[in-house]
């Protein structure tokens, strides 16, 4: 690396050799023929171009060397010429030879050491590069790749040459899925200001076509100057904390599923008013509702009453006065007891509460929830025993520490802890290895574990099989940590029992089983669809409610072809779930209710609640309303209509006229309402009785049918009045109406031998949309006109 060994390479340094020898041999040359022609002034130029050659190639051998050539040229001046003058010219002229050589060696010893430094500095920065165990990466401030740490392999699976030789690569390998946010991300910060860091996280697929995911932080590199150099970007593999992320959230998601089914039920109470607030989902603990225990709040002595046991009301008052009592902030219990539900069977119910205190330490107010264990007692009952070992066993573990040494694998010492897993005292735990405490067979595997983790290319072994004392085999994950005693390095393992881990994958397949057993008994449809749309799983009551078998309808495209044979429907239906299907969330319940054409033929209405399960799969149940839909029809029908003129009455006229202004006033559409009172009522009642005057009612109900439109709003308002609201009319719509209501009163009058006519007062107010006016006011306006006309006739 130092200037001044030229010879440590000669291969590399044979040119500029060549080329000085070269210039001086011809140098020679040309300066004999002009010094014979007396040309001394080219002779005397023609020497500076070896003596720069030489001096900027090879420093001080090089100045050595331009001084052996200012020798020549003086020599050769004395054998050319007398010529004081010149001679003296000459000897001026080597003194500046010998000058310029040594600057330009000077000049060249200092820059071939401050390139020598700065290689070496660059040396020490790739040796720290090339060391990190994450993956980094340098770029110029125009992205051109200057660097790729080795790490790239250990991810990516691709070499650091591969990167530096095809500058796309690390845009090939992003995940399709995340392209665009990887290049964004690369595009926002490399236009940033320089003192500014980017952050992103996203995917890669490596060689080996295995995803990876990648935490890149990029920030901006400096000289001493302040002059930006570029960006230096990391690249950390966090694919196992994405995984952990996963599993985390779905566990929390089965968590709140767990809650949601265990009907769980929330209370409070208030220590100075004695008063416990409830809420629908505790009354529905012990089947009984709001309505039957008269309201959401009740005394402690009420409570007690309606749903403790009497035996065990003591026990309760006795864990709510220490509640009450306790000087402690953070008390809480959790207590078991007796209950009775509303019809005076007992059950069992589990209570977990807490306190609030206020600034003088005194407890104000308990909270808690109640859950139903009966179910739970019931089924546990026969496995209690072994229940109360495990869980004795369970709450006193804790994980076991060995200290071994990082060379003869001796443990230094061992805890409580571990030699209760091992079966070893301490003191003979002292005298083993990490062979005595493994299988045989399983030896090689342990040993290569313990050497990663020694090296610190693993943290975490998992699964590892353990030997007691009595020959019995376990197994655990073992953390570990290298540490220092003594100047001695010992590797500290952690060791923690996965046996209840195992016992909860057993008990999974247990629930699983049963899940199985309560979907083949459940009273409504369930259907179980993979990620790929295949129907996978039908239950009995799905065969019953819609006649098609899981070989009806293999997949969604089936289904979605025979429930809804009508495209514009299907198409609808579809699209609904393709909205929700975009906004799943796992556990998320998103219910939806269609009409379902079955295999015989019969529609149905259904309501469907699909649920996103963290297996990626959809489970939905299916429950039959099609008597509840028309029920409710039924119900809304007879609300709006008269029972007499099967016109619409006062509330229905109400309610579809305000939502018919509502849509005129943004429509910008003129509306006519016609106020109409049937003449001499009470005459016809009189004379006729109430049959004749009801006949006279229908018949002004036909007529008014007749008349007006079908888009109009006809209703009876009561008595002898009648409202129609005229929809989208203009000023020649308002005789059109008047006069096809005269003639075609005229045409029910008309026959003879009816024992009355009928004859109608009508006053009309116009709705004009520029200014609006309440439905009230166009029927007090149209009702004063009505009168008027009625008077008219009377006079």
């Amino acid at each position: 690396m130092n200037g001044a060994n030229p010879e440590k390479d000669p291969q590399k340094n044979l040119l500029p050799i060549l080329s000085i020898a070269a210039t001086t041999i011809t140098t020679i040359i040309i300066s004999l023929y002009y010094l014979s022609s007396g040309s001394f002034i080219i002779f005397q130029n023609l020497f500076y171009i070896p003596i720069i050659l030489s001096c900027m190639y090879y420093a001080m051998r090089g100045f050595i060397y331009s001084i052996c050539l200012a020798i020549i040229y003086f020599l050769l001046i004395l054998t050319f010429t007398s010529d004081s003058d010149t001679i003296l010219q000459s000897l001026i002229r080597v003194t500046l030879f010998i000058a310029i050589g040594g600057i330009i060696t000077f000049l060249s010893m200092q820059h071939k050491r401050l390139k020598g430094t700065l290689q070496e500095e660059r040396e020490k920065f790739r040796v720290v590069a090339d060391s990190t165990y994450d993956w980094v990466y340098w770029t110029d401030p125009q992205r051109n790749l200057l660097y790729v740490s080795p790490s790239c392999e250990r991810i990516s699976g691709y070499r650091s040459k591969e990167f530096m030789a095809d500058a796309g690569l690390i845009y090939h390998i992003v995940h399709p899925d995340d392209q665009d946010l990887f290049r964004r991300h690369m595009d926002e910060y490399h236009n940033l200001m320089a003192n500014k860091k980017g952050e992103v996280e996203f995917r890669i697929v490596d060689r080996n076509n295995k995803e990876h995911w990648i935490a890149q932080l990029c920030q901006p590199v400096y000289n001493n100057e302040g002059q930006f150099l570029g960006r230096c970007s990391s690249n950390r593999d966090i694919t196992e904390r994405k995984q952990a992320d996963e599993a985390l959230h779905a566990s929390k998601a089965q968590l709140s599923n767990a809650l949601e089914m265990a009907h769980l039920g929330p209370w409070e109470y208030d220590v100075a008013n004695d008063l416990f607030t409830f809420n629908d989902h505790f009354y529905k603990i012990f089947s009984t509702t709001v309505e039957q225990c008269g309201g959401y709040t009740m005394d402690s002595a009420e409570y007690a009453h309606r749903f403790v046991h009497p035996d065990d009301i003591v026990v309760v008052g006795e864990e709510i006065r220490k509640a009450i009592e306790t000087m402690d902030p953070y008390f809480n219990r959790q207590i078991e007891h007796r209950m009775l539900y509303a019809d005076g069977t007992i059950g069992y119910i589990n209570v977990r509460f807490f306190i609030i205190k206020d600034s003088h330490g005194k407890t104000v107010k308990t909270y808690g929830v109640n859950q139903d264990i009966t179910s739970l007692k019931k089924s546990e009952e026969a496995l209690r025993e072994n229940e109360e070992k495990f869980r004795t066993i369970f709450d006193r573990a804790s994980d076991g520490i060995l200290i071994a040494d990082a060379i003869t694998k001796q443990f230094l010492q061992g805890n409580t802890s571990a030699c209760s897993m091992l079966g070893y005292t301490k003191e003979e735990i002292e005298s083993l290895t990490v062979y005595d405490i493994h299988p045989p067979e399983d030896i090689t595997h342990v040993l290569d574990e313990f050497e990663k983790q020694l090296k610190g290319e693993k943290i975490l072994a998992k699964d590892l099989p353990v030997l007691r004392k009595d020959g019995s085999i376990f197994y655990v994950d073992i953390g570990s940590t290298l540490i220092t005693i003594g100047g001695m390095h010992y590797l500290m393992g952690i060791f923690h029992d996965i046996t209840a881990h195992k016992e909860a994958e057993e008990m999974l397949l247990k629930e699983r089983k049963k899940f199985i057993t309560l979907s083949e008994n459940a009273a409504f449809g369930m259907v179980l669809i993979d990620g790929e749309g295949k129907i996978t799983y039908v239950n009995p009551k799905f065969k019953e409610l819609f006649g098609y078998d899981i070989e009806d309808v293999p997949d969604g495209r089936t289904w979605f072809k025979k429930a809804y044979p009508d495209p514009e429907y299907r198409k609808t239906v579809i699209s609904a779930w393709v909205e929700d299907l975009k906004q799943a969330r796992i556990g998320q319940k998103r219910p939806r209710t269609f009409k379902v054409y079955c295999k015989d033929g019969k529609e149905k209405i259904v309501n469907f609640v699909p649920v996103q399960l963290e297996t990626g799969e959809h489970m939905m149940s299916c429950n039959d309303i099609t008597e509840q839909k028309c029920f409710e029809e039924k119900l809304q029908a007879i609300s709006l209509t008269d029972d007499l003129t099967g016109l619409y009455n006062r509330r229905g006229f109400f309610t579809l006229t305000q939502q018919q202004m509502k849509v005129a006033e943004r429509a910008k559409k003129d509306m006519l309402l016609f106020f109409a009172d049937l003449d001499k009522m009470k005459h016809i009642n009189d004379t006729l009785g109430h049959q004749g005057g009801d006949k006279a009612l229908i018949e002004v109900a036909n007529i008014l049918k007749e008349v007006f439109r079908e888009s109009d709003i006809i209703g009876r308002m009561g008595g002898d009045e009648f409202a129609i609201l005229a929809i989208d009319t203009t000023d020649e719509t308002r005789e059109v109406l008047i006069k096809r209501l005269h003639n075609t009163l005229d045409d029910y009058n008309r026959p003879e031998g009816r024992n009355y006519k009928l004859s109608l007062s009508i006053g009309i107010a116009h709705y004009d949309p520029e200014k609006p006016s309440s439905l009230d006011e166009l029927i007090a306006q149209a009702d004063t006109l009505m009168y008027e006309e009625k008077n008219n006739k009377q006079h």
